[in-house]
């Protein structure tokens, strides 16, 4: 049987109201979409009823369309020229299996187009229906999981995240203001293809909560979670009532833990359920599907173990949600701009392993220190990570494996830097992924006032006042003259204290870390490099930004890696012309 999520009325308002304000040209094109499912017989399923987002960015903002299948399951819309996404609302679930689009078109003037939504190019998800497993037991929760989880989302703020809830179909996001402390806007992940900006709308830093705004026409379809209101004499949470929190824990996706409510305390509800960095801002629901707090914190134990955990009684919200909705009308609505997202692509272990055995070390050195300035830049991916790992082993493990060979100790039994490194990576799941990240550290100097006074006054060997050179506000990327968001990226400040008889060294200083897709080394349609330029923005010198142009050495290395992992995949590999000249491109302005 096929489930399709609910069509609300006012999705269809949405419909026409947007279709009737996009621009349309003096020829428009039509985009005919069919939308099947084709089983293991080949026999073919049409898709009724199912609603679609096209959306197309242009110089202006974003257009944005919303279709239904027909009950043959097909749709046709007449639109503008140009590029489109065309995405699902929710995600269809049919046969155990939850089917989720989001395939690029072109659409031109004054033709029809034809797309077609299949198995072929969807992401295709496990939504196995436990309870009809014999000998599982299944509780009330897992409905709950299914029935929200598509109005949690991933929220993300420099190099932090934490989770939030959709609490309004106008793109109301409630959330933990420490989660989005010193930004103005952050980055909402509604799944794993649809990432966009979140603008914070209002903050109360009294009782750690912020309201964000996603674009309204992303938010229609997705669940908005009902907010518990006692009636009179009642109590918002029963000591030992079941409660449930959802999130995106550590460097998990979406996540489900229950546990047994304790108390409220000080308007906080104490339980036993888990919860832990990046669950922040989520919401703990009672099985009724009501909200009853916002996720804040877990109290744990010196020795281990679970603790309890702490999450913001939800009443306590209605006051900023009420700001929030005031401001609302002041505010220009956000535009539902897509940002880059994290590639399902991913290198193997043993592919990381045949690369880091066979790879000529020195060929990755230039990647690991690249001056700028006042500010050092390395290169990581999961390749770089791994011959940088094994360079490390060789380094510090000679003695190590003369000991080791000359007790007899199996291979299994023997020090290696690579097992440590591959095992948090299994876990972590994200250090395989095909992408590239470009790291920002401030370098370290005497001050002039220091180097003065040694030599003028106390000696050359007198003691050194050490600084940071630089402190990082933002650092910006640029291929071929046009800048490149980062998938997610930000900064953070490190900090150094040292104080003896030779070193004076007390400061803080912000790096950054920036994660990009692999298509930014990727050679152009001739054959040539790309020219990359890294522009860091330093709080210590504004008017001076540091800058870099990224060697066709460096990114011939990286390109190289990436190359061969599509080859692996069966995916286009883009030829590189040794003799294409780099693009005539001007620096970013400042450099």
């Amino acid at each position: 049987m096929v489930r399709f999520a609910p069509l609300a009325t006012v999705l269809l308002t949405a419909s026409v109201r947007l279709a009737a304000q996009a621009p349309v040209p003096t020829q428009p094109g039509t985009l005919r979409i069919t939308v099947a499912i084709v089983g293991p017989d080949l026999t073919v399923k049409p898709v009724p009823l199912h609603v679609l987002r096209l959306i197309r960015v242009t110089g202006s903002g974003t257009d944005t369309l919303l279709v239904r299948t027909r009950l043959n399951g097909t749709a046709e819309q007449q639109m503008p020229a140009g590029e489109w996404t065309v995405e699902c609302v929710e995600a269809l679930e049919l046969g155990g299996s939850r089917y989720i689009w989001r395939v690029p078109v072109v659409v031109e003037p004054d033709q029809a187009v034809g797309l077609e939504l299949t198995n072929a190019n969807a992401t295709v998800e496990s939504a196995a229906p436990l309870a009809a497993l014999p000998g599982r037991g299944v509780g009330p929760e897992v409905a709950l999981f299914q029935q929200l989880r598509s109005g949690v989302f991933r929220i993300e703020a420099g190099l932090g995240h934490g989770s939030g809830f959709l609490v309004d179909s106008a793109g109301l996001v409630l959330t933990n203001a420490h989660v989005v402390a010193g930004v103005t806007r952050a980055v909402a992940v509604l799944d794993s293809v649809t990432r966009v900006s979140a603008d914070v709308v209002h903050r109360d830093e009294n009782v750690d909560l912020a309201v964000l705004r996603i674009p309204p026409a992303l938010a229609q379809g997705r669940a908005v979670l009902r907010l518990a209101e006692p009636a009179p004499g009642n109590a918002l949470v029963e000591p030992g009532e079941r409660l449930i929190a959802l999130g995106y824990p550590l460097h998990q996706e979406q996540t489900m833990t229950a546990g047994i409510a304790s108390s409220i305390r000080e308007g906080v509800v104490i339980s036993d359920v888990n919860i832990n960095h990046g669950n922040s801002g989520g919401p703990l629901v009672n099985l009724a599907g009501e909200v009853v707090g916002v996720n804040t914190f877990g109290d744990f134990p010196s020795q281990g173990g679970p603790g309890v955990s702490g999450s913001i009684v939800i009443t306590r919200a209605f006051p900023a949600l009420e700001a929030a909705r005031a401001t609302l009308p002041n505010l220009a609505e956000p535009g539902a701009v897509l940002l880059p997202t994290m590639p399902s692509l991913r290198y193997t272990t043993a592919h990381l392993k045949a690369i880091a055995d066979s790879a000529e070390i020195g060929r990755y050195r230039g990647l690991w220190d690249i001056g700028a300035g006042r500010f050092r830049i390395a290169i990581a991916t999961p390749p770089i990570n791994y011959v940088h790992a094994k360079a490390y082993e060789e380094e510090i493990g000679k003695d190590r494996k003369k000991r080791e060979s000359r007790a007899g100790l199996a291979p299994e039994e023997r020090y290696s830097e690579l097992r440590e490194f591959r095992d948090w990576a299994e876990y972590v799941g994200d250090d395989r992924a095909a992408v590239a990240a470009i790291m920002v550290e401030p370098k370290v100097g005497e001050t002039t006032g220091s180097l003065f006074r040694r030599l003028l006054v106390t000696g050359a060997y007198g003691k050194q006042t050490i600084r940071y050179k630089g402190d990082l506000r933002e650092a910006e990327v640029y291929r071929n003259g046009e800048r490149v968001l980062p998938i997610r990226g930000g900064t953070t400040p490190v900090k150094a204290f040292v104080d003896n008889v030779w070193v004076d060294l007390k400061d803080v200083a912000n790096y950054g870390y920036y994660v990009f897709p692999m298509d930014l080394f990727s050679p152009d349609s001739a054959g040539a490099f790309p020219v990359i330029h890294v522009k860091l923005a330093d709080l210590k010198n504004p008017d001076l930004p540091s800058c870099v142009t990224l060697r066709r050495e460096v990114i011939a290395v990286v390109w190289r890696d990436y190359a061969a992992l599509l080859a692996r995949e069966g995916l286009p590999v883009p030829a590189v012309d040794a003799r294409a000249p780099h693009p005539e491109v001007r620096p970013p302005e400042g450099c």
